[in-house]
């Protein structure tokens, strides 16, 4: 990890830090996955329509969920981890009105 992701990291430790676990147990994750996730559930966090809000964050929890359970059980290779992190993150960065 660069030293700028470590510094994300701490800032966003009182936040996030139930959910670190996972760039631990991945280390095929890049700095760039880091950050994305960061910035993605940090955004989903300030929509202010609570069902929409409650919704997002629960669905972008089980998608990750859902990655993490394949990644282990090795039907992600290593090799294509940090790509498929990121397609299953990136369209929850649109998620801030109900459309």
């Amino acid at each position: 990890m660069s030293p700028d992701t470590v510094r994300l990291l701490a800032r966003k430790f009182v936040e996030f830090s139930s959910q670190y676990r996972i760039f631990s147990e991945f280390p095929e994750l890049s700095d760039a996955s880091i950050k994305q996730f960061l910035d993605v559930a940090g955004s989903l966090d300030t929509i202010s329509n609570v069902a929409l809000r409650g919704n997002a964050l629960g669905t972008f929890q089980a998608n990750v969920g859902i990655w993490q359970i394949l990644a282990r059980q090795g039907q992600i290779p290593a090799a294509d981890q940090n790509a498929s992190w990121q397609k299953i993150v990136a369209p929850f960065a649109k998620a801030a009105e109900a459309r």
